[in-house]
């Protein structure tokens, strides 16, 4: 037994947190990756950002600085209830999804 999930998120740190984890678990195959996206971490003053655009920039980064092709879950980060169905969010989601970028998406 032991710690085999690890949960991060691209606004941790703007990055440096799934950056530190990417080395961390380099070698470590049976291990579980899961990260957020939606807060615009380029951007001086952080806000929420959910737009296709962003979404998959944000996905893309996230997958390079953890030195991954895919994560276990990808979630958006404090998405509120009015996105949660949105179609054009959720489109995004599943087409990440569908292209194997992440194994899972919250239901």
């Amino acid at each position: 037994m032991g710690i085999n999930a690890f949960d991060t998120a691209d606004i941790y740190g703007r990055g440096i947190s799934e950056r530190i984890l990417s080395g961390v678990l380099r070698g470590y195959d049976d291990v579980h990756v899961f990260t957020k996206v939606g807060y615009n971490m380029y951007s001086n003053e952080p806000r929420q950002r959910f737009d296709r655009e962003y979404l998959l920039k944000a996905i893309r980064d996230s997958l390079n600085r953890l030195m991954r092709n895919w994560v276990d879950l990808i979630q958006l980060h404090n998405p509120g209830l009015r996105l949660i169905g949105d179609p054009s969010v959720m489109g995004v989601m599943d087409k990440v999804k569908n292209s194997g970028l992440a194994k899972q998406m919250p239901p």
